[in-house]
């Protein structure tokens, strides 16, 4: 958080309360209130980015097993809803390391962008300076291939998946 004064608050059942408090810079560094504006800045777009990205990776998952589902149902459909299920996959594989299994597996399969978007965050909040114009640099293409993916979703959504909802609306619609 960027230094200065801030009110906190608790709340449990009925009762709530308040209380101020302060964050203060460090005396010993340089470190100026934009420099601080700008590294919180930079670490609310990468967190936006990132939930962004979790709430995609979840609609993903929902639809694919609603295609399934539907597939099950319509064996006419079935094609179709493999074909929707296996772009969507494309783009969760692209988001999210959909092979790992286990914390070490990080060394087997490549990395998803939230895993690298979680790595900038870390390096980006880890000290209390601007960000580097290497980590902004970074953060940017970064940020930049996720709204691709999303987009790419979306157009995946507007297409594909809506060509079955369309054909399934006899049946029921129940993707999306």
């Amino acid at each position: 958080m960027v230094p200065g004064a801030y009110q906190v608050e608790f709340s449990a059942g009925a009762t709530r309360q308040t209380a101020p408090l302060s964050i203060v810079r460090d005396k010993r560094l340089g470190t100026t209130a934009e420099d601080y504006a700008r590294q919180f800045g930079l670490l609310s777009e990468l967190s936006d980015s990132l939930s962004a990205l979790n709430l995609a990776v979840n609609r993903i998952r929902r639809m694919k097993r609603q295609l399934a589902v539907l597939g099950e149902r319509d064996a006419g459909l079935a094609g179709k809803a493999a074909d929707c299920a296996g772009m969507l996959a494309a783009i969760e594989a692209v988001l999210v390391d959909v092979n790992r299994q286990s914390s070490r597996d990080v060394l087997r399969n490549p990395a998803g962008l939230n895993d690298t978007l979680v790595d900038l965050i870390n390096t980006v909040s880890i000290s209390d300076t601007a960000p580097t114009a290497q980590a902004e640099a970074v953060s940017r293409a970064l940020m930049a291939a996720v709204a691709s993916q999303l987009a790419r979703l979306d157009a995946v959504v507007a297409g594909e998946v809506a060509e079955v909802n369309r054909l399934a609306a006899p049946v029921a619609s129940v993707v999306g």
